[in-house]
């Protein structure tokens, strides 16, 4: 048996799954192992949010809605092993909650959580895959030791201690102390715009925008790099030379420093413009963005009220229609009442009618007689009043009643008067009678009352499946069977029914396994197959025998008949080497058997090789006389080769054996029609039609004879000069020496050497000159031992032909052994 593959990596294994993915799966989704995984959602998915609607800015555009964005695994693992409280105890957990759980697992793996809450609920989650009872231990040890790993909190990081700070420039600490003026004027006015922004967009937040975008506070200007001071000028001379040089650098590093400021003051001024203007463009573009938006809520506003008007309307109309069906109602009640009270008239009728207990007696007996009609109990009860009338009825009475068969009468008889009879029949019995007397219907009703008491009765639900087939309910029938197979597998014949119906359902397949079990239960059920295979085969079903003869095949890769038969159904097809090697390999297990002989010269007549052919034949025949295939093939070749007298002999030889044999008929009229006998011809073929009318060689033949007809008003042409020579030349003692050959090859190819040494004599006496006669022989000697004979062989086939290669090779491993063996 090959091996299967793996559903999930294509592997090949003898297993479900192969080993590397049951690995897998175990170490990347073990809560698949847990038996008491539930089917089903995830308990988050009822708590998601519904699709969420996007607003378009465009006027007219419809509300467009969107999914929402999945989940994060981390936070919904999280949910679910806090909301179902896993690790605590056992859980049932549904197959939604294990995919969220595997996909929170395996992102652990590649990146451990530093999260506390996303750690503990890890450590929670192993510790209930390590408590599953059929976990393996290994995979138990394995998460009970990351449980404690991920209990533990992770040691936190070290920290680098940031570089000391510079001290603040003294700029920073004076730059307040002299703002310039332009930066006082301009900074109210940023706020203004600012508050003014801020004001717009809580206007707006009434109609459901997006928020605008926040607006940044105006960082103060962050100090750039002080300039280095340059070279200081050296000083003139004059009148009096300062007390203090000191005093006066730093005055003039405060001026520089108070320009820097002014300089950075100016540039903020500048920006806060800019900023501005910017968000006076922000308040007209919200401005227009309101008016569309007060537009927009407006128009909604009037198809809402459109809608609620509709919707008005469509209740006022269903109002209308409940008032309607209200009233309908009231009139069905009526018309109830109305009933019912014509039904009690109807009872009382009733009740007076069968006011005569007796008569009731009778009719309640009747009622459970198995098959039993409301008519026919009428009919009884009118006849026979009492039950004591009923008890001194015969059953020739009783069968006079209407619809009262003889089985049913002796069932009433034999229930009410016990005494008189051997008892009740059986339900079996009496469906058997139903069906004697036509009842089909009756007899199903009565076995399906018997199996509901006996549903392991085999032989009952045959019986069931017959009549299924009988009443043409095929798949019924199926099902019986496979009832019977499941009581018992043993059944043969269950089997092969159950394969005749799926044969004739055209499920082959299906057929050819119930086949095979019943070859294997009872191998004599070849016999059967092979008949059926044979029918299909005459019937032209060709490829239907062929899987029949296969089947036989599967089973006895020996059998002879099925070995043949595929042969002949692959000769039908065209496959003419696959037949060969079927027709070999049978004569190789028994030379002798008559049809293999005749199949291989028709596969010789069918290569042109008629006198090989005609040698099998004429074999086939002397193993079997009244062999009517062989008789047929014989005088095809005569046929052909002009020698109609032989012809016609072999044909009437074959009729005589089978006298509805449309091939000899055949063979027989073109016989007569080559011997100028035109009548008796015809009746021959008008036989022949009679026979198989559709047949295509009889058509054939009839074609035939309509272009002889018209070729005997033509002037016959003389045969060419060359072919005349091809025909004088033709040697029939060489075709019958190649095919003693070939006979004495398969004999030695099927382990006969007895067989081949007789085959090769019988060529030597054809042909003393055949250097490969007598090299076979040889070989045939060499295999029983008899090495001295078998180098007088090999000598004579060296004198007729010096270089032949096979005497050559077996001469010398023949004096090797002539060697080993010593004086």
């Amino acid at each position: 048996m090959p091996p299967s593959k793996c559903p999930r990596c294509g592997a090949s294994t003898q297993d479900a799954l192969c080993a590397r993915c049951v690995e897998y799966l175990t170490q990347y989704h073990p809560l698949w192992l847990d038996p008491e995984l539930l089917p089903g959602p995830s308990v988050l998915d009822p708590l998601d949010s519904a699709d969420e609607a996007w607003l378009s800015i465009a006027p007219a555009a419809d509300l467009e809605w969107h999914p929402p964005p999945p989940r994060a695994p981390g936070p919904a693992a999280v949910a679910v092993v806090d909301g179902l409280r896993v690790g605590e105890g056992q859980v049932l957990l549904s197959e939604g909650d294990a995919d969220i759980l595997h996909e929170f697992l395996s992102r652990a793996r590649v990146h451990p959580p530093t999260d506390p809450k996303e750690r503990g609920a890890l450590a929670a989650l192993c510790r209930h895959i390590a408590s599953i009872p059929s976990m393996p231990p290994h995979l138990a040890d394995e998460y009970a030791t990351r449980a404690r790993v991920f209990s533990t909190p992770p040691e936190p990081a070290p920290v680098a201690q940031p570089p000391p700070e510079a001290p603040p420039t003294p700029v920073a600490a004076e730059e307040p102390k002299s703002p310039p003026l332009e930066v006082e004027a301009e900074e109210p006015a940023a706020e203004d715009d600012t508050d003014a922004d801020l004001g717009l967009a809580a206007d707006l937040e009434e109609f459901d925008l997006p928020p605008s975008p926040p607006v940044e506070e105006i960082p103060p200007p962050m100090p750039g790099p002080q300039p280095e001071p340059g070279p200081r000028p050296e000083p003139g001379p004059g009148p009096e030379p300062s007390p203090e040089p000191e005093e006066d650098v730093d005055r003039e590093e405060e001026r520089a420093l108070a320009a820097e400021a002014l300089r950075a003051a100016r540039e903020t001024a500048e920006r806060t413009a800019q900023e501005a203007e910017r968000i006076a463009g922000l308040r007209s573009e919200l401005e227009g963005e309101r008016a569309r938006m007060a537009s927009w809520v407006e128009r909604q506003s009037r198809e809402l009220e459109a809608r609620e008007s509709a919707v008005v309307d469509r209740v006022k109309t269903i109002k209308e229609k409940e008032a309607e069906v209200r009233a309908k109602e009231q009139e069905a009640v009526a018309k109830v009442s109305e009933l019912e009270g014509k039904e009690r008239d109807v009872r009382q009728r009733m009740a007076r009618a069968e006011r005569d207990e007796l008569r009731r007696a009778v009719m309640e007996f009747l009622d459970t007689v198995p098959g039993m009609t409301i008519r026919t109990e009428t009919a009884i009860a009118t006849a026979f009043p009492d039950m004591e009338s009923l008890r001194r009825a015969e059953v020739r009475a009783l069968v006079q009643c209407e619809g009262v068969s003889e089985a049913m009468a002796t069932h009433i008889h034999s229930l009410v008067a016990p005494e008189a009879s051997q008892g009740p029949m059986d339900l079996r019995e009496q469906a058997q009678l139903l069906l004697e007397d036509g009842d089909d219907e009756g007899a199903v009703r009565v076995i399906d009352q018997y199996l509901r008491d006996h549903a392991d009765d085999e032989a009952a639900w045959f019986d069931k499946a017959e009549l299924m087939i009988m009443l043409g309910r095929l798949p019924e029938a199926l099902q019986c069977y496979n009832r019977v197979i499941g009581l018992n597998r043993k059944n043969r014949q269950a089997w092969y029914e159950k394969a005749n119906i799926l044969f004739g359902a055209g499920r082959f397949v299906d057929a050819i396994e119930c086949l095979k079990e019943v070859l294997r239960l009872d191998p004599s059920k070849s016999v059967d197959i092979l008949l059926k295979a044979e029918e299909l085969r005459m019937g032209g079903k060709l490829n239907d025998a062929v899987l029949l003869f296969h089947t036989v095949l599967d089973m006895e890769p020996e059998n002879p008949r099925a070995v043949l038969g595929l042969g002949d159904c692959l000769m039908s097809l065209g496959d003419n080497d696959a037949a060969e090697t079927l027709v070999t390999r049978a004569l190789g297990k028994d030379p002798s058997n008559p049809g293999a002989l005749y199949r291989k010269g028709a596969l010789l007549n069918r290569k042109g090789r008629w006198g090989g052919a005609l040698q099998l034949y004429n074999r086939a025949i002397a193993l079997q006389w009244d062999y009517p295939d062989p008789w047929n093939g014989k005088g095809e070749i005569y046929l052909k080769q002009e020698k109609s007298k032989d012809a016609l002999e072999c044909f009437n030889k074959a009729i005589e054996f089978d006298g509805k044999s449309v091939r000899a008929w055949l063979g027989k009229a073109q016989a007569h029609r080559a011997l100028g006998e035109k009548g008796t011809a015809e009746q021959c073929l008008n036989y022949a039609v009679k026979l198989a009318p559709h047949e295509p060689g009889v058509r054939e033949v009839a074609e035939l004879f309509e272009r002889v007809e018209e070729a005997v008003r033509e002037e016959p042409e003389e045969l060419p000069a060359d072919f005349k020579a091809f025909i004088e030349a033709v040697e029939p003692e060489k075709e019958e020496t190649e095919t003693l050959l070939q006979l004495a090859e398969m004999a030695l190819e099927g382990g006969d050497p007895e067989m081949a040494i007789v085959r090769y004599a019988e060529a030597l006496k054809k042909d003393m000159r055949s250097a490969d006669a007598w090299t076979g022989k040889g070989i045939a000697l060499q295999y029983k031992e008899r090495y001295a004979e078998a180098m007088s062989c090999y000598e004579k086939a060296l004198e007729i032909r010096p270089g032949h290669e096979l005497a050559l090779k077996w001469r010398e491993t023949c004096a090797k052994r002539l060697r080993e063996a010593g004086p």
